[in-house]
This record gives structure tokens, sequence and C-alpha cells, in this order.
């Protein structure tokens, strides 16, 4: 088991990273943008295209600090990083289609603490 301090940090990255997207997805432009994009995308290829090339990388991006918690112990190796990545961006698109903005860090927080390992 690696020193505590590795868990901490690779939980701080992911709090991160998780607030970070949160506050960028809501910020009232990149909401609107986000929410025609999302729609656009229903009927036009192209805006598929756009709209999967931006999630895929924010996706990559989780995945990543995911599984680099596992394999420090922050997280459980028994969970599927796949879902967890869907919970932390499912979030972010359910409440731009529920017009339900993320205000503050409550949400994000509340994520990592569902996910984080209790030691």
């Amino acid at each position: 088991m690696l020193a505590p301090t590795h868990t901490r940090s690779c939980a701080a990255a992911l709090r991160s990273y998780i607030r970070s997207v949160y506050r960028q997805a809501h910020a009232p432009q990149a909401a609107a943008a986000l929410r025609l994009l999302m729609a656009d995308a229903q009927t036009n290829p192209t805006a598929a295209t756009a709209l999967r090339t931006f999630t895929d990388h924010r996706r990559d991006t989780c995945l990543e600090l995911l599984s680099r918690a596992q394999e420090h112990d922050a997280l459980s190796t028994e969970r599927d990083p796949g879902v967890m990545t869907d919970v932390i961006l499912g979030t972010v698109w359910y409440r731009l289609l529920t017009a339900e903005p993320i205000i503050d860090d409550t949400v994000a927080d509340e994520i990592l603490h569902l996910l984080i390992r209790q030691t």
C-alpha cells in the first residue's frame, strides 16, 4: 500500500478535476452553448461529431484520473472506472438538460464522497 499522501493527492486531483468540469460546463454561456450542441447533435451528424470530440477528451481525462486513484488505493479496484466516469460526467449533462445548474462545489464533493474509499 502506498503512503497516505499518495492517496490524498489522487483524491485531491480528482476533486479538482470534477469541480473544474462542473464549473466550466455550468458557466452561463458555456451551458447555453452545450445545450444547443446537445440538441443539434440529435439530428446533425457534424454536431454529433463535435459533441463526441468534446466529450471523449473529458471522458479520457476522467478515466485516467480514476485509474490513477485506483492504483494509489484511493478508489476500490472493484469499482468500474467507466461507470464512475458515467456518474461524474453524466451529472453534468443531466443538470444541463434539466436546467438545474451546478452553482457551487457541493455536487462535485458529494459525488467524490460516494466514490472515494472511506478508511
